[in-house]
């Protein structure tokens, strides 16, 4: 799990960029990214690194990836990445609530529904 919490816009980018080039040199399975009210633009630095990465290591990045926010804004950004990470090869899926996300990068779910802020969790 990476905790970005409490996190700058910069610090952010240095983040992903270091989540991406550790995706694709140690073939993760699966990780769980946390964010909390960060700016939420800055979180399209996940989507650039991981695009950039994949490109220049040219391999597909086949993982789970659980996307947790606790702000709006940052869920509906991690919302609007989920198509473009499928297609580098992670499944990418978003969480309102960390348990969520664990239970689900465990495998005990084929697809949850996108849960956020109280939305109710179809399994």
């Amino acid at each position: 799990m990476v905790n970005l919490r409490g996190c700058g816009s910069r610090e952010l980018s240095e983040i992903y960029h270091a989540f991406a080039l550790l995706c694709a040199r140690q073939r993760v399975r699966g990780a769980l990214l946390k964010a909390g009210d960060e700016d939420a633009d800055a979180h399209y630095a996940l989507r650039d690194t991981l695009v950039t990465v994949s490109r220049i290591a040219g391999i597909p990045l086949r993982f789970r990836l659980a996307l947790v926010a606790s702000f709006v804004p940052t869920a509906q950004v991690y919302r609007s990445l989920q198509a473009e990470l499928r297609a580098l090869g992670c499944e990418a899926q978003v969480f309102g609530m960390e348990h969520q996300a664990v239970h689900w990068l465990r495998g005990a779910a084929k697809r949850p529904a996108q849960a956020f802020a109280g939305e109710p969790t179809v399994w």
